[in-house]
C-alpha cells in the first residue's frame, strides 16, 4: 500500500492520504475432473509461480514504484497438502493464501510448478493476460487424467479492495465505518495503550472504581 507524500502545518491542514495497492494478488483454486485423476496425482503439496522479480523501490517524493533485479520462484504461502475435490470448476477449493506479484501491464504468460503427492513436480502455463496493480486474479488448476492444466473458463479478475483514505485529524473513523484510528500525545497509537479486540456486536460492560479511573483502557 502506497500513497503520495503530503505536507501540512498548524495553519494549513494536510490533505488526506489515499493508499492504493501497488501489487497484483493471485489466488489459486484446485479441483479434479474425476476420481481417477485424484488417484493418479494424490494431494497437492505446493504451488510456485516462476520468474518473478522480488526487489522493488518506492520514491516518496515522486510516488514512483518500480521492480528491478533478477527473478525467482515465489511459493504460494500457507498451503496444506490436500486432495483436490472432484467435480467442475465450481467445486474448486482455494489452496494456500493469496500471493502478491509484480503487476504486468502487457499480456504476459505465467508459468507454474505444482508439487503432487504421487507424480512429483508438474509444470503448467497460464495463457497470456495482463495483471493490473490492485486487482485480484483467481486461477483455477484442473487435475485431469494424465494432465494438469489451467482452466481458462475459471480464471477471473476482480477488484482487490477499495482504496483506503486516511485523514490527518485524530481520532477518526475509517471508510469501513467500524474502525477508529487513535493517536496519543506522542503521535502514535501504542498497541499496549490501544489493544485490538474482536468485533463487538454490543458495547462490552465495564466499571471503574472511581469517576476518573481508566482501568478498562
Amino acid at each position: 500500500l502506497c500513497a503520495p507524500s503530503q505536507e501540512g502545518s498548524k495553519t494549513a491542514a494536510m490533505p488526506a492520504f489515499t493508499f492504493s495497492h501497488q501489487l497484483t494478488q493471485l489466488q489459486f483454486f484446485c479441483y479434479a475432473e474425476n476420481a481417477t485423476a485424484v488417484d493418479q496425482w494424490g494431494k497437492i503439496t505446493a504451488i510456485r509461480v516462476l520468474g518473478q522479480r522480488t526487489a522493488c523501490s518506492y520514491t516518496l517524493s515522486t510516488g514512483a514504484f518500480a521492480f528491478s533485479g533478477s527473478t525467482a520462484s515465489l511459493s504460494v504461502p500457507g498451503i496444506t497438502a490436500a486432495t483436490p475435490p472432484v467435480g467442475e470448476v465450481l467445486a474448486a477449493t482455494q489452496y494456500g493464501q493469496a500471493l502478491m506479484i509484480e503487476p504486468k501491464t502487457a499480456d504476459t504468460q505465467l508459468f507454474l510448478e505444482i508439487d503432487t503427492e504421487k507424480q512429483g513436480t508438474q509444470a503448467a502455463m497460464i495463457a497470456s493476460r495482463s495483471y493490473p496493480a490492485g486487482q485480484s486474479v483467481k486461477i483455477y488448476i484442473r487435475m485431469a487424467e494424465h494432465m494438469i492444466s489451467i482452466d481458462p473458463d475459471g480464471c477471473e479478475i476482480v477488484p482487490w479492495v477499495d482504496l483506503v483514505t486516511v485523514t490527518s485529524g485524530y481520532p477518526f473513523v475509517l471508510e469501513n465505518g467500524n474502525t477508529i484510528v487513535a493517536r496519543d500525545v506522542y503521535g502514535y497509537a501504542d498497541p499496549a495503550s490501544y489493544p485490538t479486540h474482536e468485533p463487538w456486536s454490543v458495547s462490552p460492560t465495564h466499571t471503574e472504581l472511581v469517576w476518573d479511573a481508566n482501568e478498562s483502557c
